[in-house]
């Protein structure tokens, strides 16, 4: 003869709401810092979630007039962290294409350890590359993307402009890179110098240093055959 016992499903339900709660129990506080000791206030702040080397979604949330930020209700497991306020000039504390030899800012959560604090340093203001993208023959602005190389570097990375606004990209200070530019219908363009303008010469910014570029791109009879491709030039 068999006996079954029956479990209420109140009991169940409490259960299975108690093992939700340890997993969202997690909770990450920290400031941001300028490199002069300053707090930061509304920097841009993102909690990434990470599976091995890879993050497979991202929180964000921005720091009060302390510096400070909180992210809270956190499922257990492991964060990366990074910060930026790039309409001051700071660049992310993040790994990136242009600057991947940052060390990655991560924090561990788990049951004996649900909660964590951090700091997160900015780094040097970045310099600043603005400018226009222009038709050579028409001087009207038009879309166009373009290409950032370390010289010290293999890896590139690629931005597009719009052909209404002015561009703006940052770039780590006191490093040397390549600017380059194209558009579907156009020869490719590069930074050169102005009294050698087959010459290619890499572009070095200090921090806080904004450089202005007027890129004149030149259409090809043939437009069709020449496309912006993903690359360096």
């Amino acid at each position: 003869m068999s006996i079954r016992l029956a479990i209420p499903f109140t009991v169940l339900l409490l259960f299975a709401t108690s093992a939700a709660a340890q997993l969202q129990q997690g909770l990450i506080r920290g400031t941001v810092l300028a490199p002069n000791g300053n707090a930061v206030e509304d920097a841009h702040v993102s909690a990434g979630v990470m599976k091995g080397s890879n993050i497979l979604t991202e929180q964000s949330a921005d720091t009060d007039s302390h510096g400070q930020f909180v992210f809270s209700g956190l499922a257990l497991g492991e964060y990366r962290l990074s910060a930026e306020k790039t309409e001051a000039g700071y660049l992310s504390t993040g790994i990136d294409i242009l600057n991947g030899r940052k060390p990655a800012l991560t924090i561990t959560l788990t049951e004996e350890i649900p909660s964590s604090t951090a700091l997160i340093h900015l780094g040097p203001k970045a310099g600043i590359i603005t400018g226009w993208v222009l038709d050579s023959l028409t001087g009207s602005t038009i879309s166009a993307k373009l290409s950032l190389s370390p010289v010290n570097g293999s890896s590139w990375s690629m931005t597009g402009t719009n052909q209404k606004f002015k561009f703006r990209v940052l770039v780590p200070a006191d490093t040397a890179f390549r600017l380059g530019a194209c558009a579907d219908g156009y020869k490719p363009w590069f930074y050169a110098d102005p009294s050698r303008p087959g010459s290619p010469v890499p572009v070095q910014l200090a921090s806080g240093a904004e450089l202005n570029v007027v890129i004149k791109l030149e259409p090809v009879p043939d437009r069709a055959k020449m496309s912006c491709a993903a690359s360096t030039f």
